[in-house]
């Protein structure tokens, strides 16, 4: 939603940023530079630095090459004619697990008797999730 005060002047772009919490990955394409009068403030160098993911007219924005199961947080900021507002509080938001991928096939886990083999096999990356069962 658009902030309920535009300071006098219409809005013409928002800024979002993202930044990955402990254990989470992002992977996302090249994203556009912000000009010099955009920089954002200085950030507290023990923090991961953030990542801009969108600068456009929406009040919405697609962030994509997630990690499943990834925990990310995200702040916004508004650029009127007067310049850059302030930022955003920061949100917390995580992506969904997703299905763990195959493990390596099934080997013989023990010497095999005339009746018996022991097969062993090794767990998958679980994707963000919890491999259960």
């Amino acid at each position: 939603h658009p902030p309920l005060h535009d300071g006098g002047s219409r809005i013409k772009l928002y800024v979002l940023e993202m930044q990955p919490l402990l254990g989470s990955s992002y992977h996302g394409v090249s994203l556009p530079r912000p000009s010099p009068a955009e920089q954002p403030a200085p950030h507290p160098p023990h923090l991961p630095q953030p990542v801009l993911v969108y600068r456009g007219e929406e009040c919405c924005a697609r962030v994509e090459e997630l990690q499943p199961g990834g925990a990310y947080q995200f702040r916004a900021q508004a650029v009127n004619g007067a310049g850059m507002g302030r930022w955003s509080g920061w949100s917390t938001l995580g992506t969904a697990a997703d299905v763990p991928l195959p493990p390596p096939p099934p080997a013989l886990a023990a010497t095999p008797t005339a009746t018996t083999l022991r097969v062993g096999w090794s767990a998958p990356d679980a994707r963000g999730g919890r491999i259960t069962g």
